[in-house]
């Protein structure tokens, strides 16, 4: 989802709807930021957005869960230009 997406409401969303204008607002301020990745603390949760120009991942985790670092890990992946993972989606 790109920033413009965002702002249309046009993206496609997985899970709980309380958490769509947060993420959607951390897309916007990422733009913004011009950076590849931001994280934004949000009480017991952080949000990791992350992508490029064509594509857009955010995640809301509990914070110090132990899934986090594999995730965190497995979206840089899935964004490093040139993988295979990002061959697929394109």
């Amino acid at each position: 989802m790109t920033a413009e997406q965002a702002s249309a409401g046009d993206s496609s969303w997985v899970g709980e709807e309380r958490w769509k204008p947060i993420v959607l607002e951390a897309v916007r301020l990422r733009q913004v930021a011009s950076e590849p990745s931001v994280r934004i603390l949000v009480g017991e949760h952080a949000i990791l957005i992350a992508g490029d120009e064509k594509h857009v991942v955010g995640v809301v985790f509990i914070k110090g869960h132990p899934v986090v670092k594999s995730v965190v890990r497995m979206v840089r992946q899935l964004m490093r230009p040139g993988s295979a993972v990002t061959a697929a989606i394109v």
